[in-house]
């Protein structure tokens, strides 16, 4: 019986790790799960347009306030973008540089979102913005 026991907890102890260690795999890490990310295309339909502003970077989420007083979540392409040491590093600009810090003004290409689409992955910071642009790129 003391042996049906040890092993009855064993195999519990085992299936709580495994499980702990799937969720642990599946959580998004670090900065750059603040950033609104779609599949990659090869479509450039509707990308002639230029989003310009003031990255920022808090609250969870990462985006743009525009030149026009609004508050815009840039969706990259998977692959495309990622923070790395308070830096984002992303493709998809019409400007000299495609590194940039919060606080820094950025100019992204691409077009106007009608809508979250299914497939996106828009972090829970990102969902209270109503506006989100396409970046043009992958």
């Amino acid at each position: 019986m003391h042996s049906l026991r040890a092993s009855v907890r064993t195999v519990a102890v085992i299936g709580v790790l495994m499980v702990t260690g799937t969720l642990a795999a599946c959580a998004p890490a670090g900065e750059s799960s603040t950033l609104a990310m779609r599949p990659a295309t090869t479509s450039t339909e509707g990308d002639s347009a230029l989003l310009t502003g003031v990255l920022r970077h808090e609250d969870r989420c990462t985006f743009v306030d525009s030149a026009a007083g609004e508050a815009v979540v840039p969706v990259f392409a998977e692959d495309t973008a990622a923070w790395s040491g308070g830096t984002l590093t992303f493709s998809g600009a019409l400007s000299a540089t495609d590194k940039a810090v919060a606080g820094d003004t950025v100019n992204l290409a691409g077009g106007q979102a009608q809508g979250i689409a299914q497939d996106w992955k828009i972090p829970d910071g990102c969902r209270a913005y109503g506006s989100f642009w396409i970046v043009s790129g992958g």
